[in-house]
């Protein structure tokens, strides 16, 4: 059984990690321009659902990039 004191709240995720956060939210806008300009079907917008929404939900470090070792 899980702790829920140990869980992040799903709005302090979204804010805490804006990057992806940002980038889920252009491509659900995005895609809902797509859908009702009749570009995309819904099945279309359906794939895609879950892409966004766990762009929502990751945390930014999949962005972060780390800089080349050097050789001193």
């Amino acid at each position: 059984m899980s702790n829920p004191k140990t869980k992040t709240p799903m709005k302090t995720r979204i804010l805490s990690n804006w990057r992806t956060s940002l980038l889920g939210l252009a491509l659900l806008i995005i895609t809902i321009i797509l859908l009702f300009k009749q570009i995309i079907t819904g099945g279309e917008f359906i794939a895609l659902l879950p892409t966004i929404l766990g762009l929502l939900y990751v945390q930014d470090s999949i962005f972060k990039i780390k800089p080349p070792y050097s050789r001193h």
